[in-house]
């Protein structure tokens, strides 16, 4: 999406849900800010359709998920250092399928809670 707005967290909820029903619905706990996004009736909604638990940090507190928050920070820095799109619509291609290797992201594993690149 070009704006974040809320289809673009109620698009792939509903993709998700879609291919991984069974996988998510009743054991699963989605974390969030409190964005317009995540406190809207239609997301609440979908979440409590699916008896997904929903969970959000405080009020100005990013803190209240710094694991998740700061594993999303490296992993935008490692995306854009290893992978720079020409455009925006570049975007919405993988990178894994660039012709070019030295264009194509780092793998890495995770186990025990720690990201080792590969």
């Amino acid at each position: 999406s070009d704006r974040n707005d809320l289809q673009l967290v109620i698009r792939p909820l509903k993709r998700l849900l879609t291919k991984r029903k069974k996988d998510v619905t009743g054991t699963t706990t989605i974390h969030s800010d409190q964005g317009s996004q995540y406190t809207s009736k239609a997301y609440t909604l979908l979440l409590k359709q699916y008896g997904i638990k929903q969970s959000m940090s405080r009020k100005g507190t990013p803190l209240d998920n710094a694991p998740v928050e700061s594993f999303f920070g490296w992993f935008k820095n490692e995306l854009y250092t290893d992978y720079r799109p020409k455009s925006p619509e570049e975007l919405l291609h993988e990178p894994s399928t660039s012709t070019n290797e030295a264009e194509k992201p780092s793998t890495y594993s995770l186990s025990n809670e720690c990201l080792t690149r590969l």
